[in-house]
Order: C-alpha cells, then structure tokens, then sequence
C-alpha cells in the first residue's frame, strides 16, 4: 500500500483495502457515532447522562417532517454558528434515508444491534462507486427538510 521509490510501484488506492478489511474512515466512525448517538437520544435515553440527552430539544426535526413543521427548531439550529455542529447535523442525519435503511424493530431496543447495522450500511456506502474515488463525506451532504408537499 505504501509508496516505496526503490522498487519503483507506485501507491495504491486505500479504498480496496478498507473495503477486503471492513474498515470504516475516519469520516465513517464520526457519522456512526453521530448517528448512535442520536439513536440514543431518541430511543435510550436511559443510557445517557441527563446532562446529555437535554442536549437535544424534544422539537428536533421527524421521519417524514416538513421545514414548515420545523421552524422552532430551525429558527434555533440552523443559524451560521450551528449549522455545523451535532446538534443540527445529528438531528439531520437521524431522518436520513441511510439512517432508515439502519433502524429495524430489533434495533429500537438493542444498541449494539443498531450498532452493527449501522457499520454495514455505512460500509455499504464508503464502498459503492469506484474503487479510485473515495464517496463525498455524509454530513457534507444532507438532505434538507422539504419546503414543498410535491413527492
């Protein structure tokens, strides 16, 4: 994998050999935790310290919400100085379409099952396209709330 001048290879892409090894970026472990975390703000908020699961208002954003039905919180979270922060990016990432690929009934009551599930679906997607180009980093890429009804 390393790039030696002696015998004149040149480096390889990483990107087969996370994949052959199951191993998630660095960016992947940030999304996983992210996503575990809110998991257990939303559904195990036993497992969290009080001082934690206050963290997040009642009032973050739903599966299948609209930005109308959110003004509250978007008044609050999507200012410039939290746009980038878990606190508005962590709720976002929760209502994802690859968070519900993640979330199963089983999942609800085990963490380590919702764990595992989201390992594989982020595996999934760090391993899809080109093996020569690494996919843009997720929380780059959230989908907004839709201002509209159209489907």
């Amino acid at each position: 994998m390393l790039y030696s001048p002696f015998d004149g290879k040149l480096p390889e892409h990483t990107k087969l050999a996370f994949k052959e090894h199951e191993v998630l970026t660095v960016q992947g472990v940030i999304v996983k935790n992210a996503l575990i975390l809110l998991h257990k703000v939303r559904n195990m908020s036993s497992l969290l310290p009080k001082s934690i699961s206050e963290l997040f208002p009642p009032n973050t954003p739903k599966q299948g919400t609209t930005h109308e039905q959110n003004l509250d919180w978007l008044s609050i979270y999507s200012q410039t100085d939290l746009r980038s922060s878990i606190f508005y990016k962590g709720p976002m990432l929760a209502i994802s379409e690859h968070n519900t690929r993640i979330t199963c009934p089983s999942s609800i009551f085990s963490i380590n099952i919702y764990k595992n599930s989201s390992k594989k679906v982020l595996l999934d997607l760090q391993s899809a396209g080109c093996n020569d180009e690494w996919p843009p980093f997720l929380l780059h890429n959230l989908p907004g709330l839709r201002k509209s009804q159209r489907t």
